[in-house]
């Protein structure tokens, strides 16, 4: 089970605090210690918060990305049918076109929007709730041990 923040948070404030009230003048050692111990824990945020700007972009592009191909596939099942001409440019042959028919039934239409609607909300806040934690302050059960 990996630690929580606020776990490790919790365990680095006990131990600056137990080394601060074992002597009332730390040594030289102590100090470092407890230097080097706020160093990592910045550290840490700083890792956390850059990887939380990082997965919010990507969750946002691939959420636009999912929510722009549905769009795609309303469009094209509203046109029923359309055509694509290729140009002897990019053939080097005549001029082509082809006709391409899409279509689907009213419920499966209904059906993909309704579960893609649920589907892309459901994630993203599962996902936001994952990466941006609320402050809520959480019961010191482990301080009794």
């Amino acid at each position: 089970m990996i630690p929580s923040s606020s776990n490790h948070n919790n365990l680095a404030q006990n131990v600056i605090e137990a080394i601060s009230t074992s002597s009332s003048t730390p040594d030289p050692t102590t100090a470092s210690l407890i230097a080097a111990l706020k160093q990592a824990e910045l550290e840490s945020m700083r890792q956390d918060t850059d990887q939380r700007k990082l997965y919010a972009r990507l969750i946002f592009w691939m959420v636009s990305i999912w929510l722009f191909a549905i769009f795609l596939v309303i469009v094209f099942t509203g046109m029923k049918s359309f055509t694509i001409s290729t140009c002897g440019f990019f053939l080097r042959h005549k001029t082509s076109d082809y006709t391409i028919n899409f279509s689907l039934s009213d419920n499966v239409l209904i059906a993909l929007i309704t579960t893609t609607t649920i589907n892309v909300c459901a994630f993203f806040l599962a996902v936001t709730q994952y990466l941006f934690p609320s402050k809520k302050k959480e019961s010191n059960t482990n301080d009794s041990v």
